[in-house]
């Protein structure tokens, strides 16, 4: 039975790392930063595009199972308004990819060094490789729009799956609350 991943910081999810990784030289460990929201209740897309705890985000996405922060609204943002960079700098996104789709986001931190969540688990500092093998290998580089754009570009996004007028009740609704 695999051990189930600790949720606490500290030596336990070290050696979970290490274990899941073998003996082999590895740079990944805890990002230090603290996270402004549950950790639990946002991913890697949600996390890298600063949209972690933002109201509107989580009404759509508890209203519409279909409509989320995920690797459709990242390929949304790539094919509508990000704008890709060949050498990234710190902040930039970085969006993994598999043979057919986008599959993880992170933000760079340092030369070749990137600040990402796993799942629902922890966020982790890491080489730009250094991800589980379920994400790919293949990256590309973005500059990281500021976050309302984000959020103004999410909700675009549900308007055009849910419909204009649906998800706009369902945000004026929550305001009138």
């Amino acid at each position: 039975m695999t051990p189930r991943p600790s949720t606490k910081q500290g030596p336990q999810s070290r050696s979970l790392v290490s274990m899941k990784l073998g003996e082999g030289q590895h740079s990944i460990e805890l990002a230090p930063r603290p996270p402004h929201f549950p950790i639990a209740r946002y991913n890697c897309f949600e996390f890298a595009f600063g949209l972690a705890g933002q109201r509107e985000v989580q009404l759509i996405a508890g209203q519409f199972s279909s409509t989320f922060c995920n690797s459709e609204f990242a390929q949304y943002l790539v094919d509508s308004v990000l704008a890709q960079v060949t050498s990234p700098s710190v902040g930039d996104l970085v969006l993994y990819h598999d043979n057919k789709q986008i599959t993880h986001a992170g933000l760079i931190e340092a030369t070749n060094g990137v600040c990402s969540k796993w799942g629902t688990g922890h966020l982790w500092l890491h080489g730009l490789l250094e991800v589980p093998a379920r994400y790919g290998d293949v990256t590309s580089f973005y500059h990281r729009p500021v976050p309302m754009e984000t959020l103004t570009r999410f909700i675009e996004f549900a308007r055009e799956r849910e419909g204009r007028d649906l998800v706009d009740h369902i945000l004026y609704l929550e305001t009138e609350a």
